[in-house]
């Protein structure tokens, strides 16, 4: 996998899809966020989620197409897949809550899957990349 930064002067533009007006969407939030609140990113050098803002120009909300997806995305994203059991802990779930949200109008967003990837010079490292490796995410942005 590249494990690669943006090229310089940036990349071909992502393709994109568009989920309708009206898409039930699923999320795993703080308690303390309202359901709908985008996620504010800080900076922290060397820290991050996938995607986020570098420079925290941008917030985030990561909604998943059911529930398992929106669970998987917050929860199990750093557990192992070496065939040992995939247990989340106990801390990991306190002051979360899982919440269904029904978009009002038309939501583009990146298509991050297949020869998409390599439209944009990536392969699976860039979706699937373990936590450590984040912090090399957040310079792709959909134009």
């Amino acid at each position: 996998m590249p494990r690669t930064p943006p090229p310089p002067g940036g990349h071909a533009p992502a393709v994109t899809t568009t989920r309708a007006a009206g898409t039930r969407l699923w999320r795993v939030h703080s308690d303390r966020r309202d359901t709908h609140a985008m996620t504010p990113t800080v900076p922290r050098p060397g820290r991050g989620g996938r995607f986020n803002s570098a420079d925290g120009a941008y917030a985030y909300l990561y909604p998943g197409r059911d529930r398992e997806a929106a669970i998987a995305e917050t929860l199990c994203r750093g557990l192992p897949l070496d065939g040992s059991p995939r247990i989340v802990a106990r801390r990991l779930l306190s002051g979360r809550v899982l919440t269904g949200l029904e978009a009002r109008t038309d939501i583009t967003v990146a298509a991050l899957y297949g020869p998409h990837l390599a439209a944009i010079g990536q392969d699976l490292w860039l979706p699937k990349s373990p936590p450590r490796d984040y912090p090399g995410s957040s310079g792709f942005r959909v134009r």
